[in-house]
């Protein structure tokens, strides 16, 4: 197992979707980095994916909250069980999992399964 690889995708996780840093997607995700949706059918290509991605979401959801409920390595890849809210007090919710592949202490490759929001 590899600590550090977690703490990439930790990393990662607080400082993109948490605290909103897009200036720092270029120190977590690959040049290359290729993410497959499997609920939406979605896939998002590199750094300015990322971005686009995430923004998306943030057009709709101003104020939304992500919840890492788990976190587990095993050799390169790191997998989450996270929750998505669309703002603090919101009842409803969005649960995902998702593995990511790490290589040369970034993240090259990302797999998520998740609900609907509910």
């Amino acid at each position: 197992m590899s600590p550090i690889n977690k703490k990439i995708v930790s990393s990662y996780i607080q400082n993109i979707w948490v605290d909103r840093d897009f200036s720092m997607i270029k120190k977590y995700i690959a040049k290359d980095y290729v993410a497959y949706g499997m609920r939406n059918k979605i896939t998002v290509n590199g750094i300015l994916g990322v971005e686009q991605n995430i923004k998306k979401l943030l057009e709709k959801y101003p104020d939304f909250v992500v919840i890492v409920e788990d976190m587990i390595d095993n050799g390169n890849k790191v997998v989450s069980r996270l929750i998505f809210k669309p703002s603090e007090d919101s009842d409803i919710s969005m649960r995902e999992i998702i593995l990511h592949e790490i290589k040369d202490d970034k993240i090259h490759r990302a797999w998520s399964i998740g609900s609907d929001w509910n």
